[in-house]
């Protein structure tokens, strides 16, 4: 399937950001492995904007988000439990 063809200016955050409301959230959960348990994740927080870029799926109108804050977990992809684990951690940019 082509970029275009995914139309991602149908979306309800572009159609949000187009009309005046720049306050986007972006979630990214990922699972490493099921054996062992390995979730991993990224979460930010920021302002989006609509802007015409070539990009890797071709041209088209893609947002570009400020991040104001984030927060990730388990970047390092160590399996969870089994021992002491870090919480998420918290990013002010």
């Amino acid at each position: 399937m082509a970029f275009s063809e995914r139309a991602p200016e149908n979306t309800r955050k572009f159609r949000n950001v187009r009309a005046g409301n720049g306050k986007v959230a972006l979630v990214v959960d990922d699972l490493l492995t099921t054996n062992p348990w390995t979730p991993r994740g990224v979460r930010v927080y920021g302002t989006g904007e609509l802007v015409q870029h070539a990009g890797r799926m071709g041209p088209g109108m893609y947002m570009r988000i400020a991040p104001e804050i984030s927060w990730s977990w388990n970047l390092a992809g160590k399996p969870y439990g089994g021992g002491p684990t870090a919480g998420p951690k918290r990013t002010v940019h």
